[in-house]
């Protein structure tokens, strides 16, 4: 099974990078989140970013399969 902590720690470094101060929060959602992961499980990862102008779209240089931006 993954481990999602890990994983959402190399997430959130990536955004900042990325994101600078505009990332307002990145957070586990769905099955990892509620504790209810199994070894077929994915991550469900959200992230707001303020001033966003991209829409929910994969990133390359995460290297992760799909990740969903909420932007305000």
């Amino acid at each position: 099974m993954i481990n999602a902590d890990k994983w959402m720690t190399e997430l959130t470094e990536k955004l900042k990078i990325h994101f600078k101060n505009r990332l307002l929060f990145a957070g586990l959602q769905g099955s990892y989140r509620r504790q209810e992961a199994h070894e077929n499980s994915d991550i469900d990862a959200v992230a707001e970013v303020l001033g966003g102008d991209i829409i929910s779209r994969p990133f390359e240089f995460l290297n992760f399969h799909l990740i969903f931006f909420s932007f305000f």
